[in-house]
């Protein structure tokens, strides 16, 4: 019984409360000793170097650009290192909030890789925080396309078109999820969100009464919504 959603809306807000969450969290020792405060000699300990750093991205982002670029000047396009040195790139200028830097170096990624879902959806992220709704949507549905057994993927892009106020495209990908997840209450209660904002009361009411068997942890949203929908259909 999931009931977790995935945000796909706004990566700002995810940045700004992550950054919150970790300025006001005590500093863990493992981590600052994870991340070197010297540069590193050869390819395979930069790289190295740079994922640890992404233990603590805000904090560590310009160290994490600081080592891939200088793995990525020792390497040739032919090897295989090059593509993670372009994704440590470009998931460190997410975190610093550099979204057209973030989306070139995933880009690059993707040219290397084409067949990585995650790189799409992370594109995607960065295109939404830039307000492009058809390249986050694309990208995300490139995602799914190559990891179509993934529900996250499917809520999250279904959460983020409804966000923007397009139930019709919204509607077609979680009803794609209900395919594959019936019984997922994430799924259920997107599911009813949608009918709701299209005003289709009774298929929301249906949708958000599975939602209800499905969880324990019931959003107080939906208990709001389901009051509204009864004094409208009155019954």
């Amino acid at each position: 019984m999931n009931n977790s959603r995935p945000i796909f809306k706004r990566v700002v807000i995810i940045c700004a409360v992550t950054v919150f969450a970790t300025i006001t969290a005590p500093i863990n020792a493992q981590q600052i000793l994870d991340c070197p405060r010297t540069t590193p000699s050869g390819v395979d300990a930069l790289l190295e170097a740079a994922a640890n750093c992404l233990t603590d991205p805000v904090r560590n982002a310009n160290s994490v650009l600081e080592f891939a670029r200088a793995a990525t000047a020792q390497l040739t396009l032919d090897d295989a290192r090059l593509v993670d040195a372009y994704r440590l790139q470009a998931d460190a200028h997410m975190w610093l909030r550099q979204y057209g830097q973030s989306i070139a170096w995933r880009t690059l990624a993707i040219a290397l890789d084409p067949t990585n879902a995650d790189d799409y959806a992370r594109r995607a992220g960065a295109m939404s925080a830039i307000d492009d709704i058809e390249g986050a949507y694309s990208d995300q549905e490139q995602a799914i396309a190559l990891d179509p057994n993934n529900v996250d993927r499917y809520l999250s892009l279904a959460d983020y078109l409804l966000d923007n106020d397009d139930t019709e495209r919204a509607l077609d990908v979680i009803s794609r999820a209900v395919v594959i997840a019936p019984e997922n209450a994430a799924v259920r209660q997107i599911l009813g969100d949608v009918y709701y904002a299209q005003q289709t009361y009774a298929q929301a009411r249906n949708e958000y009464e599975q939602y209800l068997l499905l969880t324990n942890n019931v959003s107080p949203v939906v208990r709001a919504r389901l009051l509204v929908i009864e004094r409208r259909l009155g019954n």
